[in-house]
């Protein structure tokens, strides 16, 4: 039976967990009443646009909902990779699964990949809300230009940039979810992860190496009309170290996760 084989049997298992669990609540609900929140309530209070009048008003409210997502994020990927992690810490069930005839670093390897696409499919949740909900402002608040064509394929760009260059600050989530039996470990780096992120905010130099700083370095604040969205050289540079160095973690914790004794 080849590595692939193992690999596929393990994930089928997984995403049939997630059948009985409320992982597809953090999945799927949370990024979605984010975005309908601050669509709908910041208008209201500050009489104007969602995330100002900068520029196209789809692309802008896209790009200062990812701004606005920074304050989520980290904790939105430590609770969901604890989550995957937990579905055997608190059932005890690491023994078992570890007696079935399925390589150990495929089990692994299979609930990194499952954190990986379930955070790709809250990106998409968050995109589809932004239309939805700036079709529903279209309605309401006619002033506030939804009525001009989306950019899809921009918006679309933009969010697929920030989920490629969070792969990194996935897998090291998932590393510790799988790492720590307690809720607490992976919930504790991602406290630490999120104080650094605005303390290392003056450090342009850091913040481009940084995994949690990647997904949104590439922003360029205060874009106008005439000015850029996105850093194009940040935003690749922010891709490449976040794919280069999510594999070489998963190698590296796939590894180490299989030689330990489980309890």
């Amino acid at each position: 039976m080849t590595f692939l084989h193992h690999l596929r049997r393990a994930l089928s298992a997984e995403i049939y967990k997630l059948r009985h669990s409320s992982i597809p609540v953090t999945t799927f609900i949370l990024p979605a009443a984010i975005v309908f929140t601050m669509n709908f309530l910041l208008p209201v209070a500050t009489n104007g646009l969602p995330f100002g009048g900068l520029g196209n008003v789809w692309l802008s409210t896209t790009i200062g909902m990812l701004q606005m997502w920074i304050l989520v994020r980290t904790f939105h990927v430590g609770v969901l990779t604890a989550q995957i992690a937990g579905l055997e810490h608190y059932n005890h069930t690491w023994k078992y699964l570890f007696a079935l005839p399925v390589s150990r670093k495929a089990v692994f390897l299979a609930k990194i990949i499952l954190a990986q696409g379930l955070f790709g499919m809250s990106m998409i949740v968050m995109l589809i809300s932004l239309v939805v909900s700036g079709l529903a402002l279209n309605i309401f608040r006619p002033e506030l230009g939804f009525g001009a064509a989306i950019p899809l394929g921009d918006m679309t760009a933009i969010i697929l940039i920030s989920y490629a260059a969070s792969w990194l600050m996935i897998t090291l989530q998932a590393w510790a979810g799988l790492h720590w039996q307690r809720f607490g470990g992976p919930i504790g780096l991602a406290s630490v992860a999120f104080l650094l992120t605005f303390g290392l905010a003056s450090y342009p130099n850091i913040t481009r190496i940084f995994p949690w700083s990647l997904p949104t370095n590439f922003i360029v604040t205060g874009f106008n009309l005439t000015g850029k969205l996105i850093d194009t050289d940040i935003a690749i540079t922010s891709i490449l170290i976040s794919l280069i160095g999510s594999v070489v973690i998963i190698t590296l914790s796939t590894w180490l996760l299989a030689r330990r004794d489980v309890l």
